[in-house]
């Protein structure tokens, strides 16, 4: 068994937030839970991301309003900043604006250098946090063409063109309980639900199962992602995580609210005095545990700070050992859906539970 895991990208324009670092921890203690039964890739493209509107409306308005600026030693809030103001005063670009990026992006894989300088902030907090540095830097050539993509969809039927009459192309999957969904604008422009299906869909069909994992926030992309998959002939599955407040809002990154809550200035305010393993495990026990079963209001420095120290205690506590056999640890965190990434740090904090299956758990999540 083959599984294709599917993220959910993190355009590189501002700040990791709270609602990030969940949602990369999230992520990677299933892939590496599920690992344990099944053989995995994960899917990482720069690409689908990079060329999405969102992306490139971003890099277009610091073009039109800061030609020739050097990123190099700006800060992650510095180009925050200018992603908000992008967003709620600046104009949104005439598609000609956007095609040399497109060209760009399609033919070499450019990234504008604000986003290259987000993507070398970012692998200081990947590394702090256990994560997969590669991915980050990830880029390759699409899988399909968006013509290729267009002809599969209307050999199923579910394709809405319009565009000889000036109008936009959906896809169609009305007949199965969704509404229309947009995928290239009447000005030719494709979204990101486009860049998606041209990467995932031809790679899916290597693989038995594709897992699709996601923020609430796109879920209905998602659903649509993951219905089309399965009227293809394809396995597929989805995972969603609901994003983490700050002052009792959830915001997305070009509203603001981040201020101060950036992954660095969290980890450099609450984690400097901790170890790597010790701020692996207590960001798991937060964001995972606490945030994932107790549901906290607002992100919170103290709790994250009990966490930390719960995580040392824990470190500290174990004896040292052999840990179980990997199918004892594989039987102990399946469920019928998958794995349970809250029960495997529940039972970390579990005095009556084996040393060698804390061994075992610790073993695979750090």
């Amino acid at each position: 068994m083959s599984i294709l895991y599917a993220p959910v990208g993190i355009t590189p324009t501002k700040p990791l937030t709270p609602s990030h670092i969940k949602g990369l921890l999230f992520f990677d203690c299933i892939q590496r839970l599920e690992s344990l039964r099944s053989a995995g890739v994960v899917w990482h493209n720069r690409r689908p991301w990079d060329i999405s509107l969102q992306t490139l409306r971003f890099w277009a308005y610091l073009d039109a309003t800061l030609p020739g600026q050097d990123y190099s030693q700006l800060g992650e809030a510095d180009i925050g900043q200018q992603y908000m103001q992008c967003f709620q005063s600046g104009p949104t670009p005439a598609p000609r604006e956007l095609e040399h990026y497109i060209q760009r992006i399609e033919s070499e894989g450019y990234v504008h250098p604000s986003s290259v300088r987000i993507l070398g902030l970012w692998q200081h907090v990947f590394e702090w946090l256990g994560l997969n540095k590669a991915v980050l830097v990830h880029s390759e050539p699409f899988a399909e063409s968006q013509q290729d993509v267009l002809a599969r969809l209307a050999k199923l039927g579910l394709l809405l063109d319009q565009r000889r009459c000036g109008g936009p192309v959906f896809l169609d999957l009305t007949d199965h309980g969704h509404a229309l969904r947009s995928l290239v604008s009447e000005h030719g422009l494709p979204n990101y639900l486009m860049a998606i299906l041209r990467d995932v869909w031809a790679r899916a069909a290597h693989h038995t199962e594709v897992c699709l994992y996601h923020d609430i926030g796109v879920e209905r992309d998602y659903l649509l992602l993951e219905r089309l998959l399965k009227l293809s002939g394809i396995t597929a599955r989805r995972i969603a995580f609901n994003r983490v407040a700050v002052d009792g809002k959830v915001l997305s990154a070009r509203q603001g609210g981040w201020h101060h809550f950036t992954a660095t200035e969290i980890l450099q305010r609450v984690a400097k005095d901790y170890s790597p393993a010790e701020i692996r495990l207590g960001f798991l026990l937060y964001f995972l545990f606490e945030s994932g079963i107790k549901r906290p209001k607002n992100y919170s420095d103290d709790e994250l700070a009990q966490a930390l120290r719960k995580a040392r205690d824990i470190l500290l506590a174990l004896p040292a050992g052999e840990a179980c056999e990997r199918s004892v640890l594989a039987a102990a965190v399946r469920t019928k859906q998958g794995v349970n990434v809250y029960g495997c740090l529940s039972l970390l904090q579990q005095r009556r539970v084996d040393n060698s299956l804390k061994r075992g758990i610790l073993e695979c999540l750090l």
